[in-house]
């Protein structure tokens, strides 16, 4: 053997003195098997009928394997063929896309040795072609297409219907319960922000000008939809709707879940939701520049361009305010509007009132003069001319005189 003459030449190897040890238990177990002698283990003849005989015992026991699979899938086979299937018979056929067997129905059985089946549950689907052979009887331990389904839509008992009832209900009554809990501690999150303002209103390092009231009144805004406004903390809020005991007022940006709720005389009471957008705190002064500059114009004859760059002048806007504020051109429209809001109509007939704001000059009133025409004076001379025996004398267009009668 190998093994003895490489221990021939190295007889200290540890390995090989392990590998042949191995192997001479490796025999002797076989010898045993085979019904040989364990004492004639270490001559060559020996092995080497023992090798035979293994060898021969392998095949024939695999010649028997193979005998017997063949004979049983041809059994089966004859089995499955001698088994007459017609239309309707409940059978079970093989998935293409697994090749797992699953129930069906034999819809048609054709002269070719196929036949034509319907899966349960895939009634709609259109019919699976098969070949006859590869059918086999119907079998309730098999699984099948609709089991999974029909297992999850099975009929409960009611006690398990309650008990899943009685689950439901835990879990809504433990969300409504988070629900609120987060609720109320938002709500006291933004009751402490406008009580760190209110306070801010009040202390040394607060800067501006401060009204006792947090409302600002904005007066474009109450000609164009009647609605006065909140400012508070750099955001805008319009009244939404007023109860008997309290105001409500919502964001003026769209799409803003922000609400306040304050009582009769604007002192808060409750906020809701948060702002989806930054301060307005730009737009609050491009606001009030557009008050000013209305106010002006309706107060004065000056001219709107001149009034829009004055006061643009006087505002000391930031970069981010004059970015957005728009241009005379496009305010001019508002501002004429407003100026022809409170401008005299003009008369119909005439007779009319001169108003007085128009009969006012840089010194002093104008004197209500009626013009002297021929109707007025033939009505001046109408006591004068019978005590003179005089009659008016028409035939001048521009002017009339008394002539003798």
């Amino acid at each position: 053997m190998n093994v003895e003459l490489a221990l021939k030449a190295n007889p200290d190897d540890s390995e090989l003195l392990k590998l042949k040890q191995d192997l001479e238990e490796l025999i002797q177990i076989t010898a045993e098997l085979l019904g040989y002698d364990a004492s004639i283990l270490n001559s060559d003849d020996t092995t080497a009928a023992i090798t035979n005989q293994s060898e021969v015992a392998y095949s024939s026991y695999s010649s028997s394997l193979q005998s017997n699979s063949t004979t049983t899938t041809t059994s089966s086979s004859s089995a499955r063929s001698a088994i007459k299937w017609k239309t309707g018979d409940r059978c079970l056929a093989p998935w293409n896309e697994d090749g797992k067997y699953y129930e069906c129905t034999i819809d048609d059985v054709l002269d070719d040795g196929t036949c034509t089946i319907i899966f349960d549950g895939f009634e709609s689907a259109p019919l699976t072609v098969v070949r006859v052979s590869k059918l086999k009887p119907f079998d309730r331990t098999r699984p099948s297409l609709s089991g999974i389904k029909s297992a999850a839509n099975r009929a409960k008992t009611k006690r398990e219907l309650e008990q899943r009832l009685r689950e439901l209900k835990r879990r809504k009554k433990e969300k409504k319960i988070a629900k609120l809990k987060q609720f109320e501690e938002e709500r006291e999150k933004d009751k402490k922000r406008w009580n760190d303002f209110n306070l801010k209103l009040t202390s040394r390092t607060w800067k501006g000008v401060v009204s006792k009231s947090m409302v600002k009144t904005d007066k474009r805004t109450e000609q164009l939809r009647g609605k006065p406004l909140l400012v508070a903390d750099d955001y805008t809020f319009k009244l939404n709707k007023t109860t008997t005991s309290t105001k409500y007022w919502i964001c003026t940006i769209n799409g803003c879940a922000a609400k306040v709720h304050t009582d009769l005389n604007n002192g808060l009471m409750k906020t809701v939701g948060y702002h989806s957008h930054l301060p307005e705190k730009e737009k609050l002064e491009v606001r009030e520049l557009r008050e000013k500059i209305k106010q002006r114009a309706i107060n004065e004859t000056t001219p709107i361009p001149r009034i829009y760059d004055e006061e643009c002048t006087k505002a000391m806007l930031s970069n981010t305010a004059i970015a957005i504020l728009p241009s005379e051109r496009e305010m001019n429209s508002g501002i004429n509007k407003a100026r022809r809001a409170i401008t005299p109509i003009i008369p119909t007939t005439q007779l009319f009132d001169i108003p007085e704001s128009y009969s006012k000059t840089l010194n002093k009133m104008i004197t209500r003069r009626h013009p002297v025409t021929q109707k007025s004076l033939k009505n001046a001379l109408k006591h004068v001319k019978i005590p003179l025996k005089r009659r008016f004398n028409d035939s001048h267009r521009k002017y009339a005189v008394l002539t003798k009668i």
